[in-house]
């Protein structure tokens, strides 16, 4: 897989396999960016190797023999879970998505923020069970600011941005700072993903317009009933994705109330969809 600032392949260790992160050497890029990548590569070194749980991917440590700066991690056969739905459309959502929360819900109870909740940063095994994944920008709740445009820059968060990191005069700050609020408002995005294949503000062609959009306290629309309903997207899911996106992030539940809806409303039943991704009106 290659993104704009690393590459990730898969290696052999011991007796297994792992994913190698290849983080942009210097060259690659400009002075600001190879600062600004360093800093993520030793932030995401220092906070992956202290966690342990089921559905956070297991970090293994960083080598530097074969690239320069690398992270050895869990290989995950299956990809992310975007790449796992295309392949297997009638997997139980609901399952996948506790799997996410019970992840985040172990990184809350560390006072330790993800800041980077989408569908790309969650992998799934051969197991069926969802981890997160990408700890470059995750922060101790306490942590200092930071900026809107340079987070956005490396990692293309827009469209699953909380209101508050888009303009943080809303709660009263000048700069940005990720809370668990922030990663409950990514959280609903990542479950429209989930349930529609789709991702947030699906038919908006740039940043700008999804921005005005979340500003304006847009979201996104409920699907045709039957719709939603072939993916197990009931009215109750619903209601909890709409509290998860409230704009004022004082309303939105803390992630432990999130897990308890959605372990109430998992029948661990396959669905199946009319359409994967769901084909869904603009």
């Amino acid at each position: 897989a290659f993104g704009g600032s690393s590459r990730v392949f898969r290696g052999q260790y011991d007796t297994g396999q792992v994913a190698v992160k290849v983080i942009a050497t210097a060259r690659e890029l400009s002075c600001q960016e190879s600062k600004t990548k360093l800093k993520r590569f030793y932030g995401e070194a220092i906070i992956w190797r202290h966690l342990r749980h089921p559905n956070i991917t297991a970090f293994y440590g960083v080598d530097t023999s074969l690239f320069a700066l690398c992270l050895i991690s869990e290989w995950m056969p299956l990809g992310t879970i975007a790449q796992t739905l295309s392949r297997k459309p009638d997997m139980n959502r609901i399952k996948l998505l506790v799997d996410i929360a019970n992840g985040l819900g172990y990184l809350h109870a560390l006072d330790i923020v993800h800041a980077d909740v989408k569908s790309a940063n969650v992998l799934v095994n051969d197991q069926h069970i969802a981890s997160l994944i990408d700890f470059g920008i995750a922060t101790l709740s306490t942590d200092a600011a930071v900026t809107f445009t340079s987070m956005t820059s490396t990692t293309g968060t827009t469209r699953w941005a909380a209101p508050e990191i888009l303009d943080p005069e809303l709660v009263g700050r000048k700069e940005s700072k990720f809370t668990s609020e922030c990663d409950i408002y990514s959280l609903s995005m990542t479950m429209w993903e989930v349930f529609t294949g789709l991702p947030p503000f699906h038919h908006c062609n740039n940043d700008g317009t999804v921005i005005h959009k979340v500003m304006s306290q847009k979201r996104p629309t409920f699907p045709p009933r039957s719709v939603a309903l072939s993916v197990g997207l009931t009215d109750t899911i619903w209601a909890l994705m709409e509290n998860c996106w409230d704009h004022n992030p004082s309303r939105r539940p803390v992630i432990n109330d999130v897990l308890s809806v959605l372990l109430s409303e998992d029948s661990q039943s396959e669905v199946h969809p009319p359409t994967w991704p769901l084909e869904l009106p603009s």
